[in-house]
């Protein structure tokens, strides 16, 4: 899928896209985990630059630091825009950075690294825009999981990346990898099949468990050491 009819279809679910990903009893517990990883990652007193804001969700995690959001619908730019009016947001693609280089200090990145046509091109910009000893974050859906572990491209377009993959990549691309795990169960996935109160209980369950194995998400910290290199 090319990014215009990708920024087209998130257009038009820009205006309910929070409740039907989050609204649910299940997406609100999902949504808890994935914040408190991240929060806790995102330690940083700086400029914070999201990749794919989408509707702004983490912008409110960014409390100590200057918050950029970037992303290529319009209509969700607006979305965020009204949410959190003192944070910056700007319509531009994650390939091609409008920044000047050692801009950030952590750059965020979820479930968008799938949409990228030339990862390695972002992963280079990336490294640009971040300062020296910055951190890039990245939420992935992971192809080590059982259904996904043979569906190397969606039906979107979209490509899922491995665990050794995406190492792979960030080190190639001079990252220190300090942080890479398993992290959640995507509530959305089971939605369509059963229950809500069903959907959470299997959560929880996962969670409780540390059952990695149905686990969707995984996040995946590198560090730039020499943004020079």
């Amino acid at each position: 899928m090319d990014y215009k009819t990708l920024a087209k279809l998130y257009n038009s679910q820009a205006n309910f896209y929070d409740l039907s990903r989050f609204g649910s009893r299940a997406g609100k517990y999902a949504a808890k985990i994935e914040e408190k990883y991240i929060l806790n990652l995102l330690k940083v007193r700086g400029k914070i630059l999201e990749v794919g804001c989408g509707t702004g969700k983490f912008a409110k995690l960014a409390k100590n630091g200057y918050y950029v959001g970037i992303d290529i619908a319009p209509s969700m730019l607006e979305v965020a825009r009204n949410k959190h009016e003192q944070s910056s947001w700007l319509l531009m693609n994650g390939e091609e950075l409008g920044f000047r280089s050692n801009t950030f200090d952590a750059i965020l990145v979820v479930r968008v690294f799938k949409f990228f046509k030339n990862p390695k091109k972002f992963l280079s910009e990336a490294r640009r825009v971040l300062k020296e000893g910055g951190n890039l974050i990245i939420l992935y859906e992971n192809r080590d999981v059982i259904w996904r572990r043979r569906k190397l491209i969606s039906k979107f377009g979209e490509k899922y990346y491995s665990t050794k993959e995406m190492e792979s990549m960030l080190t190639t691309c001079g990252f220190k990898i300090y942080f890479h795990k398993k992290v959640a169960l995507s509530p959305h996935v089971l939605s369509k099949y059963i229950p809500d109160l069903l959907n959470l209980v299997l959560l929880k369950i996962s969670q409780k468990l540390s059952i990695s194995f149905l686990y969707t998400n995984s996040i995946i910290v590198g560090e730039l050491h020499d943004a020079s290199a």
